[in-house]
């Protein structure tokens, strides 16, 4: 089982910090389905501009997306593609190809019969999560619910964690606060699901990272003030709808104290 890692943060008007951490738990023999369909609304939505008039960008905005450079290389980011302007667009008159890309994007994921993980939380600073001595609680309260699905729905199978590369020299410090967690602290010498060796890829060549931002990106708005937060209830509802609950425990949560 792969479970593709991914987070997104904010800080609202207040200077309170908003992060989720999500992932999205796929069968190796889904994830197939998943790139090519990636693939499929990128060629569906996408049209690159180069060589484009400006007025021929302007008049192909409601049926396309103008890209620089070659459309199948396009990295389909949460955080650009959910903009205020092209949200409201796609509520007002006629559609935003930005938003059917990420609405085409959940209904695959949900298709692939892709699992939702959340961890929502309000740490001081962010930086504390990427460099704390040991695991941090973002990660241990996630492989948590990423085990427990394991042993309700894949008892026979374990669950590879895979993250996006991130800044030079994160990859092996983070690899190492989960092994360490995994083997010498009693609590997560129990999560036996869990391959203890972090997988880390490219996102920008990787699907299953690229819906795991998504993911990330729409748990952490929904944790904004009302007045700051985008509107995107549309798509927190798709988000939400693939997410497992289990025995005291669900694959969506927020931390009550970091």
């Amino acid at each position: 089982m792969l479970v593709f890692i991914d987070e997104s943060y904010k800080a609202d008007s207040g200077g309170i910090i908003h992060h989720a951490i999500a992932g999205i738990g796929i069968e190796e023999h889904r994830y197939r389905a998943l790139e090519a369909g990636t693939h499929e609304i990128r060629r569906k939505w996408l049209i690159s501009r180069d060589g484009l008039a400006q007025q021929d960008v302007s008049a192909l905005l409601a049926t396309k997306l103008p890209v620089n450079g070659n459309p199948e290389h396009f990295e389909i980011k949460g955080e650009d593609l959910l903009q205020r302007r092209r949200i409201d667009r796609y509520h007002g008159v006629g559609s935003s190809p930005s938003i059917s890309i990420i609405l085409d994007l959940l209904e695959l994921a949900r298709k692939c019969r892709a699992t939702t993980f959340g961890i929502l939380s309000n740490p001081d600073r962010v930086e504390d999560i990427l460099n704390s001595e040991g695991c941090p609680i973002q990660y241990i309260r996630l492989l948590d619910r990423i085990n427990k699905w394991m042993l309700d729905a894949h008892p026979d199978r374990m669950a590879i964690p895979v993250f996006d590369s991130i800044h030079g020299g994160t990859n092996s410090h983070v690899s190492r606060q989960i092994g360490m967690y995994l083997y010498r602290h009693a609590v997560g010498r129990e999560m036996r699901k869990i391959v203890p060796t972090p997988f880390w890829i490219d996102s920008k060549s990787t699907a299953g990272s690229q819906v795991a931002d998504v993911v990330a990106h729409i748990l952490m708005n929904s944790m904004l003030p009302v007045a700051e937060r985008k509107d995107t209830e549309f798509l927190w509802k798709i988000v939400v709808g693939m997410e497992a609950v289990g025995d005291g425990y669900r694959t969506v949560t927020k931390l009550k104290k970091t």
